[in-house]
């Protein structure tokens, strides 16, 4: 059985073989994208267009370099990671981490992040801050910043998209807020991981540069139009936009893409692509598919 951590991932039911062929159709145009979009996206970034340098980002920066795959948390049995490096980083509901006894919760991360081939292997939270007024919303938020940092987890995968989809989102209130959230854990340990996640436009803003550690975002090919379905050659290119910022300041990118198992040339092709650009890719099915 999968731990007690839990996942909220949630992705919209369909049938598996018209989301197969959905995705199959959209092959060509991942085909046409992955020739040209990795030119084209570093050559559209100035090259002075650098981050600012975190001096005390290099031990947290070593703990995520040899990260090449990940999991969420509803996706493994614990017993599957304790003894070999099959998997390099394992992402956490920060709801169920805040939820969880502290002894039995220590107990699994130290477990998980030891691995047989004395790598570290890094296990965080992830975290949204809610939608409404800056600061309600950040309470459950810092509730499990909190839990994540008792509970020895390395960091957190910071969702900010909610706030950022209100009238003036990137405004100062928000930027404010995040960084003095993630500079308040750091006083609690200085190697705190920071991956923003499906929020990459906050990295236009050098205050969040200076902070984070990576980006993370879902459906970067596939889903923006429906299960499994192909995005256009423009879409791909706005959502790489920030996230090869990201790539270029020697940060990682995670991307999530949601095809069904038996989709094998859509997977295929996404991987490559994902590879191409230098991006951690991770596959999972839609719900209603295997």
């Amino acid at each position: 059985m999968p731990v007690n951590f839990d996942d909220s991932n949630t992705q919209a039911a369909a049938r598996p073989h018209s989301i197969a062929r959905r995705a199959l159709l959209g092959l060509a145009i991942l085909g046409v994208t992955t020739a040209g979009a990795a030119s084209l996206l570093y050559g559209s970034i100035e090259p002075g267009d650098a981050f600012a340098v975190d001096p005390d980002a290099a031990q947290r920066r070593a703990l995520l370099a040899p990260v090449t795959a990940w999991v969420r948390s509803a996706e493994f049995v614990a017993g599957d990671l304790r003894d070999g490096p099959s998997v390099a980083m394992v992402v956490f509901d920060g709801a169920a981490v805040a939820e969880a006894k502290l002894s039995a919760a220590q107990k699994l991360v130290d477990t998980l992040q030891m691995r047989s081939d004395e790598q570290r292997r890094p296990v965080l939270a992830a975290v949204r801050i809610g939608a409404g007024a800056i600061t309600d919303a950040l309470a459950p938020a810092a509730a499990q910043i909190d839990a994540a940092l008792a509970r020895g987890l390395d960091g957190i995968f910071l969702d900010c998209a909610a706030p950022l989809q209100q009238p003036g989102g990137a405004g100062e209130a928000l930027i404010k807020t995040i960084g003095d959230t993630i500079s308040r854990a750091r006083q609690v340990n200085p190697n705190f991981l920071v991956i923003m996640d499906n929020s990459s436009e906050l990295a236009s803003d050098p205050r969040i540069l200076r902070l984070i550690d990576g980006a993370a975002k879902d459906h970067l090919l596939f889903g923006i139009d429906g299960a499994a379905k192909a995005n256009s050659h423009t879409d791909v290119i706005v959502g790489l936009h920030d996230l090869n910022r990201v790539k270029r300041s020697g940060r990682p990118v995670f991307v999530t893409e949601y095809l069904p198992a038996d989709a094998l040339a859509a997977r295929t092709g996404a991987r490559q692509m994902l590879a191409t650009l230098g991006f951690v890719g991770r596959f999972v099915a839609p719900k209603g598919t295997l």
